[in-house]
């Protein structure tokens, strides 16, 4: 992994190129034992916070929950209605798009972070009126367990 498939993970979403740019800006990402942070260029190896932490390398990279805050702010985030759609989602199940109190307007084939009771629970892919679930924070305990 490197700054420009962070990059190109991040225009995904429904980011403003220059909120992407200025994120991304004079920094560089550096791995530390599979899991990836994103850095001044002018960092020194002591440097190295959790939040910087932009993606967890277990099985296999999972974005880590700074990366999924920067992208909620910067971006519009979906609320699902009822638990027992969020608990679908958090299965791995996808979710229709009237599931959600705020799911109009969405652009096809972009993700979106998807929340219940104001946190987040995964992130989606909107196609076919549905959102497709492409990671879920279900996957970072089913990676601890194994």
């Amino acid at each position: 992994m490197n700054i420009k498939d962070l990059k190109k993970y991040l225009e995904n979403f429904d980011l403003k190129e220059e909120v992407i740019n200025e994120f991304l800006e004079e920094k560089n990402l550096i791995e530390v034992n599979s899991n990836f942070f994103l850095v001044r260029n002018d960092f020194e190896k002591n440097q190295v916070f959790s939040e910087n932490l932009v993606f967890i390398g277990l099985k296999k990279l999972l974005p880590s929950k700074y990366l999924l805050e920067f992208i909620r702010k910067n971006s519009k985030d979906l609320n699902v209605k009822n638990q027992k759609r969020a608990s679908d989602f958090t299965y791995g199940e996808s979710i229709k798009q009237e599931s959600f109190s705020n799911a109009n307007n969405l652009k096809q084939n972009k993700y979106y972070i998807i929340c219940f009771d104001d946190k987040i629970i995964g992130v989606g892919n909107f196609f076919n009126k549905q959102l497709h679930n492409i990671f879920n924070i279900g996957e970072y305990l089913e990676e601890k367990k194994e």
